[in-house]
């Protein structure tokens, strides 16, 4: 496993102390945003930003996407500080567009969604993890256009977003999408939980397998 540190990344992902050991039913989840936005001069490295905002977050909750991903994967919302500390130890997170977009509501160029692709690979070959939830149907598509790894959809009733990702020979994922949680028109906690459920139970299925 790794500490955390991915090369060829510019803002690293954060990385939960339990995250290695398969801290949410058995396996490693790694949970994918889109981007950062806003003044960010108060970083000082900005490298370091994923993990500074969620910090933040932890101390003072104030992000409505970290508090939507705490009920998606989570079952939240979550009463206090230490359950936030748990539950952010349990899972990585890791932002795709590799530069600060100036205010909430910008998107990224295809340029930004193109230049994004390759970091986000180095991700998953390094953290490895067993179960990847993408937020965002405009950032699952940018992965397949063209295609970034071989992707096969699995045949799970009730679930029809999984998805087998063979990123090397040794190593592969099951993954899904959300619509994004923040602010998303099409985002219901009702609809998207379930399909969260069954990507965790998919995972843990196969990782027992091996």
């Amino acid at each position: 496993m790794t500490d955390g540190t991915v090369e060829g990344v510019f803002f690293q992902p954060w990385v939960g102390e339990t995250f290695a050991g398969g801290a949410v039913d058995g396996v490693r989840l790694l949970v994918v945003g889109e981007s950062h936005y806003g003044d960010v001069s108060d970083v000082p490295d900005l490298r370091t930003l994923t993990k500074v905002v969620i910090r933040n977050h932890i101390d003072r909750p104030r992000e409505r996407l970290f508090g939507r991903i705490e009920q998606l994967v989570g079952n939240g919302p979550l009463p206090d500080r230490a359950a936030r500390v748990a539950f952010w130890n349990r899972i990585a997170f890791y932002n795709f567009v590799q530069e600060v977009l100036p205010q909430l509501g910008d998107r990224p160029t295809v340029k930004q969604w193109s230049e994004a692709r390759s970091p986000f690979l180095s991700v998953l070959r390094t953290l490895r993890p067993q179960a990847v939830l993408v937020l965002g149907k405009v950032m699952w598509d940018s992965l397949s256009v063209p295609p970034l790894f071989e992707s096969r959809s699995i045949d799970v009733a009730g679930a029809p977003y999984l998805f087998r990702w063979r990123i090397t020979r040794d190593y592969s994922t099951i993954a899904t999408w959300a619509n994004h949680p923040s602010g998303s028109r099409g985002f219901k906690m009702a609809t998207w939980r379930p399909h969260v459920l069954a990507l965790l139970l998919a995972a843990s299925e196969a990782a027992a397998e091996r």
